[in-house]
């Protein structure tokens, strides 16, 4: 996943020398990435305890 973000990441900063207001975006969509990720490893420790 990680050539996926890099390249989305890629693809929003293309947009962003257009358009300024993109960077609120991105780091909305990574808020939201991280919080995915971190319920992920939480609900595999819950299976290892289970």
């Amino acid at each position: 996943t990680s050539h996926v973000t890099f390249r989305f990441k890629l693809f929003l900063s293309n947009k962003q020398r257009r358009n300024r207001e993109i960077r609120k975006w991105i780091n909305i969509k990574e808020g939201n990435l991280l919080r995915y990720l971190s319920k992920l490893s939480l609900s595999r420790d819950t299976k290892l305890r289970l």
